[in-house]
């Protein structure tokens, strides 16, 4: 794998444009033991950015509860209303039918005293 070239140590099946330098933040003097530290790179997003986010979420979650709530009142009075426009109409039929049969009676009574 290694390979000894004239004193120095060569990757035959490497090409050394793909071999990429290590980045570190640490980088050598003339001297030695000196090093220098860059500093850290500035985040792309600031600080407050985390909570901001959390924020946002606790809102659009806050929001989906509320119209759940709202979608089951809804539903809630809607199943009321519909229950009870059967409920008025069986009624109405029931006092029909009654009148009818009444007035049915009434006649065939009148007509027995004949």
């Amino acid at each position: 794998f290694l390979r000894e070239e004239e004193g120095r140590t060569t990757y035959p099946d490497i090409d050394m444009a793909t071999v990429t330098k290590r980045r570190t933040r640490e980088t050598h003097g003339p001297t030695p033991h000196s090093v220098a530290i860059f500093a850290r790179p500035s985040l792309s997003k600031p600080a407050e950015h985390l909570i901001l986010e959390r924020r946002r979420r606790e809102e659009a979650r806050d929001l989906a509860v509320s119209q759940v709530q709202h979608n089951k009142h809804f539903d809630l009075k809607s199943t009321w209303e519909r229950a009870t426009d059967k409920r008025i109409q069986r009624n109405t039929v029931n006092r029909r039918v009654d009148e009818i049969m009444k007035e049915r009676e009434v006649y065939l009574d009148a007509r027995r005293e004949k």
